[in-house]
């Protein structure tokens, strides 16, 4: 049984019309610890440090990975 717990809403691709192409990137890590406390979450994707995000995961090393990935690009 896999079981899953969402951290975040997704957040919808949303290009500015005067930019070129984005390139989009979906990682999943597997969890080896239960449970987990996660750090406050960013309310935009920009600037986004996944680093730093995955280091202030408790408990430390909780998380293996990634283990599986996709990677999408989209323009307006």
């Amino acid at each position: 049984v896999i079981l899953y717990i969402k951290i975040s809403a997704y957040l919808p691709t949303n290009p500015s019309q005067e930019t070129c192409i984005h390139h989009y990137r979906i990682l999943i890590f597997e969890q080896i610890f239960d449970p987990l406390d996660f750090p406050e979450l960013p309310t935009m994707r920009a600037d986004f440090n996944l680093s730093e995000f995955t280091e202030n995961i408790i408990p430390s090393g909780a998380l293996c990975g990634p283990v599986a990935s996709i990677e999408f690009q989209s323009r307006y």
